[in-house]
């Protein structure tokens, strides 16, 4: 059971990631082949006229490799006008635009947008723009809106000053508001003498001819919009689709800064806070027209919370250990929380790790404590760690979960009782409790108080005299919820087992465990389960080819696979709800299905 991310939801977390840390994109190509595949166009997303260092490489990638702009543009700003821009020529930015036919969102001032216009028609996802009018449709009447992008335009935002005293002005308002598709106006409508005739009334008029529209923002930038207050409060406007804002931006003057954010998708933009005002009016939550219906708009922040992005790099980091040097590069608060995963299972045959571990434990011990969840120790290991080192180690990681050791080297169980969270624990009894006669397992001891799974990697022969005192033991862990023995004979003393399981009442499963290549033989000699006890079943450990029973501790460990703790437990609910005959003892499906095919074959020979 892979706890592997899908490829679409992790495609989607670096996305967002990219897309809310656009300055982190080239730490996050790094990752992972596939990674880079997927967030490099991101690092041509945005494209602002004012964003110097981008363009000598945009324009590289013009020529080079004009897919990856295809995929990747789009949102495109000039704030600059053309005539002023002097990082591309208009042939070039002709050619550029032609090329992002993927851009959803345009901003273009004094760029002689009425040149570019017939470029912005191969734009087919194109659906929202920031122009002047005059750029747009000209001087002077009639305005005649022929251009195949403007058919397409949901959002438009006129920069220049509307003057409603002008028939030109009130023309080319009626002309916008009847734009096919248009469904988003924003305009600064001229408020500035009172000799100047009150818009109100030519605006409601046009207005009343445009059942399309959603949406009329009066908008104003943060120093203007404050002397227009009492101005819009008094409007004789009757329509509910009008609202009065400003955009919000860091130095109160940069209408782009707004723009950009809402594109990165780390702010809301005055077209998503006037929606969340029109719904809070239409919801009688503030009053229809006059009072409050003109806003002061502030950023409205969409990043993720800390918490979520935390968890996310963490996640990644789990699944893919050897990304994390990668991780480490994105952020400095990525760094903090990624650099103690790094130790978070030591094994050690790791012989990698080793030198750097040791080095972090004496400069850094917090790093370590806060890392290390996972050790095993499945070998000798005094040539990469001495005995000195290794008790230091233990004393500093005391946040370990699960432990395994299957070699003498210390004397582990003062340091595992150090250890407050430490639930599972695979080992070989004499090398960690020592060779007692009989019993060596010392189950009174406070480090065992607090283990729910126990694996003994040792073999039981539990036909011996003394074969009773590990698993008389066993039941006077107090918190002991899942055992795994090894049994040496084929012919399993059920009596003795069921005996053990009577004693240990809180136990939820038993497992009898063996290696993959010895559980082949053991479907002969096994192939039911004699005993009426839901919690006894049979299973195997998956290895990497080599009999080695710690590669599914460590993919476990990793989040990659489910190991026989949680396939058992699986098997065991199958069980209760009679989707398995309950004299079934083997947990893995596999085994049955091997089994079937030899017998095909077998059948198949003989009928030959």
């Amino acid at each position: 059971m892979s706890a592997v991310l899908p490829p679409e939801l992790e495609r989607e977390i670096f996305e967002v990631a990219a897309r809310q840390y656009p300055e982190d994109i080239p730490a996050l190509v790094l990752v992972a082949k596939r990674v880079h595949i997927w967030i490099q166009p991101m690092l041509f997303r945005i494209v602002r006229s004012s964003n110097s260092k981008i363009w000598p490489v945009l324009l590289q990638k013009m020529d080079s490799d004009p897919e990856l702009l295809r995929n990747g543009v789009r949102f495109v700003c000039l704030e600059h006008g053309a005539a002023h821009f002097k990082l591309a020529s208009q042939e070039q930015l002709e050619r550029l635009l032609q090329i992002c036919t993927g851009v959803v969102d345009i901003g273009a001032i004094g760029t002689h947008t009425d040149y570019f216009l017939p470029v912005f028609g191969g734009m087919e996802n194109l659906r929202r723009l920031v122009a002047s009018s005059t750029d747009l449709f000209g001087n002077a009447p009639p305005f005649e809106p022929t251009h195949a992008a403007l058919s397409r335009i949901t959002h438009l935002e006129v920069v220049n000053q509307f003057y409603f005293g002008q028939e030109q002005d009130c023309a080319l308002f009626d002309t916008i508001c009847h734009l096919p598709s248009l469904t988003h106006l924003a305009i600064t409508p001229s408020l500035g003498t009172t000799a100047e005739p009150s818009p109100w009334e030519a605006m409601q008029g046009v207005l009343d001819q445009s059942p399309r529209l959603k949406m009329v923002v009066l908008l104003w930038d943060q120093y203007d919009v404050r002397s227009h207050f009492d101005s819009v409060n008094k409007s004789t406007l009757k329509d509910l689709r009008v609202v009065a804002g400003s955009f919000a931006c860091e130095d109160d003057s940069n209408m782009w800064s707004e723009w950009e954010d809402s594109a990165r998708g780390i702010a809301s933009d005055y077209w998503a806070r006037g929606e969340l005002f029109l719904e809070r009016k239409r919801k009688r939550e503030v009053e229809d027209f006059h009072t409050q219906s003109f806003f002061l708009l502030t950023v409205m922040k969409t990043i993720l919370p800390v918490e979520l992005e935390r968890e996310i790099f963490e996640r990644t980091a789990k699944m893919s250990p050897r990304d994390i040097p990668a991780l480490l590069r994105v952020a400095r608060r990525v760094h903090v929380w990624i650099r103690p995963m790094i130790f978070r299972i030591v094994r050690s045959s790791n012989s990698k790790l080793w030198p750097a571990l040791l080095a972090v434990m004496e400069s850094d011990p917090d790093v370590v404590r806060n890392g290390v969840r996972f050790i095993c120790l499945e070998h000798e290991i005094s040539g990469v760690v001495s005995r000195e080192q290794l008790r230091g180690l233990l004393r500093i990681c005391t946040q370990v979960v699960d432990f395994g050791a299957v070699v003498r080297y210390i004397d582990y169980l003062p340091f595992l009782a150090r250890m407050e969270n430490l639930r599972r624990l695979s080992v070989s009894l004499p090398e960690v409790f020592g060779d007692l006669p009989f019993n060596p397992f010392n189950a009174t001891h406070i480090s065992m108080s607090r283990i729910t799974h126990l694996e003994v990697v040792d073999q039981l022969d539990l036909d011996a005299d003394d074969a009773s005192g590990p698993l008389d033991s066993f039941a006077c862990l107090p918190a002991l919820t899942h055992l795994a023995i090894t049994p040496t004979t084929s012919e399993i003393p059920w009596p003795r087992i069921q005996k053990a399981l009577d004693a240990m009442p809180r136990l939820e499963m038993f497992v009898l465990l063996w290696d993959r290549i010895e559980v082949h033989n053991k479907l002969e000699t096994i192939p039911t389960l004699p005993l009426k006890d839901l919690r006894v079943v049979a299973g195997s450990f998956e290895t990497d080819g080599f009999n080695n029973m710690w590669y599914e501790w460590e993919e476990s460990a990793k989040g990659a696979v489910s190991d026989y703790w949680e396939r058992g437990e699986v098997f065991i609910e199958k069980k209760r709800r009679r989707e398995v005959e309950a004299s079934r003892l083997w947990m893995d499906d596999w085994m049955y299905d091997k089994k079937n095919s030899d017998e095909t074959a077998s059948s198949g020979v003989l009928c030959g």
